[in-house]
């Protein structure tokens, strides 16, 4: 038996766990401001963010393929793969668009949380 066991499950502080449920708690607004930044990272990486859009015919290092042309260019074989229907443009859309659903998941879950007592059950951990 784990010393643990043996904690009765207790409630957070009223200033961490937010139990004014006008009032969201630290942890509720943690997760929101991280939902937040997942977010904005997932959209910088899509094909019309600030960094996938580098990656575009008309962005830096596409423009520069495009000039180049031949296997570089967006129809060419190695070109190609860094557009939207590509294998490595198309994996890293998909996984932005990934990242950017998880960022909104977890604001939502902040908000559906908040109001919410939050408990703290030692036994629960995981060692």
């Amino acid at each position: 038996m784990l010393w643990a066991e043996n904690i009765p499950p207790r409630t957070m502080p009223n200033d961490a766990a937010g139990t004014n449920s006008s009032e969201p708690s630290v942890i509720e607004k943690m997760r929101e401001g991280v939902g937040k930044v997942t977010e904005k990272v997932g959209q910088m990486f899509k094909e019309d963010g600030s960094v996938g859009h580098q990656f575009t015919p008309d962005g830096k290092a596409g423009g520069t393929a495009q000039e180049v042309g031949g296997p570089f260019d967006k129809e060419g074989s190695v070109g190609h793969k860094f557009t939207t229907d590509g294998g490595i443009g198309g994996t890293v859309e998909k996984a932005a668009e990934t990242v950017e659903d998880k960022g909104q998941d977890m604001q939502k879950r902040a908000q559906q949380n908040q109001g919410k007592e939050q408990t703290h059950d030692p036994s629960t951990r995981k060692l």
